[in-house]
């Protein structure tokens, strides 16, 4: 997953309402399993919200590219390795780096070698969320 670069970012503890908009493709399995793990979340934080918008592949990363050009693009996206260093060089993509060094978002369980692969140019654009779902 990847995070948008006009993404705001709350204080830890916040009680403020927040909304984030997310987008996925994938099956009704997928769907299904990431709207599950979206309404956990909200459980134990009942002050965010998420704006899920599912998809399927057709079609998906030409509405995100159109959507990156006009600044609308959501908060959280799911994004294929193939495509993490285009967004990441046009600036589409949030640097991470902040929030991991400061602890905001809690990376120890992402093997280091894998958060490596994900930097480009010396930034954190893109986090592994899962690495298989069963």
């Amino acid at each position: 997953m990847a995070a948008h670069q006009q993404t705001t970012h709350k204080k830890k503890g916040s009680d403020d309402q927040v909304t984030i908009k997310i987008t996925w493709w994938g099956g009704d399995a997928r769907h299904e399993a990431t709207q599950k793990v979206l309404d956990l979340y909200t459980e134990s934080h009942p002050n965010v919200k998420f704006e899920a918008i599912p998809a399927g592949w057709d079609g998906y990363f030409e509405k995100l590219s159109t959507q990156a050009a006009s600044g609308s693009m959501p908060d959280i996206v799911q994004m294929d390795y193939l495509y993490i260093s285009t967004y990441a060089k046009n600036n589409s993509l949030a640097d991470l780096s902040e929030y991991v060094d400061s602890g905001v978002i809690d990376t120890s369980t992402i093997d280091k070698n894998r958060r490596q692969a994900i930097q480009t140019a010396r930034r954190l654009v893109s986090l592994l969320v899962l690495q298989h779902l069963r």
